[in-house]
């Protein structure tokens, strides 16, 4: 489960989101060269609000995303690799009212090298650019 907040033009939705597809955890650990899919959707809500009043909604969270190439790493080193994903979304059961949102920014993949363990994704963020988090 993974918290979120979505700015709506000056609403804030906020909660908990998981029962997610989200291939990035199949490699632990990764292989240098293994093609790592970034794409992710989220269909499990928990707590959510909007401007702090509680709602009961059901929909999804998309986040599509060019893959990424799993690096060499030296050991015990870190990495990070940044590529740009598109987002949509769907809510129903906000206030009576069914939510579409779509939005864009960059994906944050963190990567650890330890030794005798091999290379792990320690961390994915989804960063939404703020002049595209709009509904």
């Amino acid at each position: 489960m993974t918290d979120f907040a979505i700015d709506l033009s000056g609403d804030t939705l906020s909660g908990i989101v998981g029962g997610a597809d989200v291939p990035h955890a199949v490699c632990e650990p990764c292989a240098p060269g293994f093609e790592l899919s970034l794409d992710s959707r989220f269909t499990d809500f928990e707590g959510v609000t909007l401007n702090d009043v509680p709602y009961n909604v059901q929909g999804h969270f998309s986040f599509k995303a060019d893959s990424i190439t799993i690096p060499e790493m030296a050991p015990d080193s870190s990495a990070q690799l940044t590529v740009p994903f598109k987002f949509t979304g769907h809510l129903r059961g906000v206030g009576g009212r069914t939510l579409n949102l779509k939005g864009a920014g960059v994906v944050n993949v963190f990567l650890t090298n330890t030794s005798g363990e091999g290379i792990n994704v320690t961390r994915v963020d989804y960063d939404f650019t703020s002049e595209t988090s709009v509904p």
